[in-house]
């Protein structure tokens, strides 16, 4: 699986540990991700309809708790003090997989996701309903840009 072969479940393991009360926030963050990857959309439909649906609960060994709305955004507020050490950890295990090097590393982290009906407002109207974040090139001295 991807996210244990860039070593992500130890990155943030030792990073967001667990909370007072109980939330293993690295599992909340694996819900968050896999979400992204299997079907793009907001936090709330995650928390309302996604995780109901999928088993990723069963997977983890965990109940809908894991994906409280509140949390879901929590999560997103702690990775905020950990951004350069996740580039810095990606980098690392991309130089380690590939062993290749790069001249230009371009990335968006970006999280939002926009999901709504249709627009009522001029302000909306300029964002694409359901628009995911773009991850730039990686030029490498070996080769062509990776996309």
């Amino acid at each position: 699986m991807l996210w244990r072969e860039l070593q992500l479940d130890q990155f943030w393991c030792k990073r967001l540990g667990m909370s007072r009360k109980g939330t293993r926030w690295g599992q909340v963050l694996f819900v968050l991700v896999a979400y992204r990857l299997l079907a793009p959309g907001s936090e709330w439909r995650l928390h309302r309809e996604w995780f109901q649906r999928s088993a990723v609960a069963d997977l983890l060994g965990e109940d809908a708790g894991l994906a409280e709305i509140h949390k879901l955004y929590r999560c997103h507020d702690r990775l905020l003090a950990y951004k350069q050490a996740v580039f810095d950890h990606l980098v690392g295990r991309w130089r380690d997989l590939f062993n290749i090097s790069y001249d230009v590393l371009l990335y968006d982290l970006t999280s939002t996701y926009f999901e709504a009906d249709p627009p009522r407002s001029r302000k909306a109207t300029s964002a694409a309903s359901g628009t995911r974040a773009i991850t730039g090139p990686i030029v490498c001295r070996s080769s062509l840009p990776w996309w």
